[in-house]
């Protein structure tokens, strides 16, 4: 029968205290007995072979701590929600490119070594070390941990290639969590894979889709060009030039709160039409689109939004309903924020406090009544 966790580790020569908060090896606990039961009195051999025994046992202490350590540890980082190492850690994380104001500057003294090295005097020249600066994240733990499980479900439930979760508080601008899966362990370099290692919400770029039409209809109320008792007619397609425009079935007379709901192509793409291709290019530029986020994070893209002079009305329709452009996680839910914060479109943080880059001050992309339409 296996040993319940604080015997198993005593009986490896490990020694538990407390709650198990704190293992230490007990490598240096050798006596005659011991030293008995391993084959032999090596302890009357002298310091030589002593030393070398220690030396095995610390070896087989060392191999057996792994053993042990990792799935618990795993279990651990999976009961903490520490799941944002994307954000931290890696080739593209905050911790390398806040490397210099974390990292410290090595003390100093000077000293004069004879020559084989030994200190003989000591010159009383001494700088002390400085310490490296601390950062605080925006992100929430619990919130992190939640998304991490819930996102690592879906996608496997739906046998999907990866898939991402942004949380944030459209108030400050704060993310909350950014999690994503595939992910990797950090603490487990043999099983990291290229496509878990980015930071997806940052880095990997989109067709929008369907989740431009609240932009495209909020920037429509706004500008004046619409009221949202405004009908639209739809036969469940139309033709632009040469391309199609179709919804899933004929919807017929559509409002706005209609076309969300129904996600209704032909209606998106007969607002994009009627507002035409610099407005609606315009009302994307406003809510950040093609440009960056002020997050901060190394490696994040600026997306694609072409100019408008370049679409003609096949592109401006696409666009309509989000294609032709691409964006980033960040980028989409920067948008939406602007929207739950009265019009507001605020940069993204994910550092707070000291080491928190300055950012722009929030602009107004909306009308507040719009926003709350």
């Amino acid at each position: 029968m296996r040993p319940a966790m604080p015997e198993l580790l005593q009986w490896h020569g490990w020694r538990v205290e407390g709650q198990g908060q704190q293992i230490e090896p007990r490598h240096a606990c050798i006596d005659a007995a011991d030293a008995k039961r391993h084959g032999g009195d090596h302890v009357r051999l002298g310091d030589q072979q002593r030393d070398a025994h220690e030396v095995r046992r610390a070896q087989q202490d060392a191999s057996l701590q792994a053993k042990i350590a990792q799935p618990f540890l795993q279990q651990l980082l999976a009961a903490a929600g520490l799941f944002h190492h994307h954000m931290v850690g890696g080739q593209e994380g905050l911790e390398l490119d806040r490397d210099a104001y974390l990292h410290g500057e090595p003390g100093s003294r000077r000293v004069v070594k004879d020559r084989v090295g030994r200190v003989v005097e000591d010159l009383a020249e001494f700088n002390p070390p400085q310490a490296g600066h601390d950062l605080r994240l925006t992100i929430d733990s619990r919130m992190q941990y939640l998304a991490y499980r819930h996102i690592k479900s879906a996608v496997i439930k739906n046998d999907a290639k990866g898939g991402m979760v942004v949380m944030l508080d459209p108030a400050t601008g704060e993310l909350r969590a950014v999690a994503s899966y595939p992910s990797f362990n950090p603490n487990d370099r043999g099983s990291i894979d290229a496509s878990g290692v980015r930071a997806r919400a940052a880095t990997d770029v989109m067709e929008p889709g369907s989740t431009v039409k609240p932009l495209l209809l909020s920037q429509a109320l706004d500008s004046g060009l619409y009221d949202t008792d405004d009908v639209i007619h739809t036969k469940g397609w139309f033709m632009v030039g040469r391309l199609t425009v179709k919804d899933f079935r004929n919807y017929g007379d559509v409002d706005f709160a209609k076309i969300l709901q129904k996600s209704s192509n032909v209606g998106a793409a007969h607002v994009g039409l009627e507002m035409g291709s610099e407005n609606v290019w315009k009302g994307y530029k406003e809510f950040g689109f093609g440009d960056i986020t002020g997050s901060g994070f190394p490696g994040e893209r600026f997306g694609v939004l072409n100019d408008f002079y370049e679409w003609n009305k096949v592109e401006t329709a696409t666009a309509s309903y989000g294609y032709g452009m691409a964006v980033t996680a960040f980028q989409l839910i920067r948008a939406y924020g602007a929207i739950a914060d009265d019009g507001m479109l605020r940069s993204l943080r994910l550092v707070q406090g000291d080491g928190a880059n300055m950012h722009s001050p929030p602009k107004r992309v909306l009308k507040p009544e719009t926003a709350r339409t």
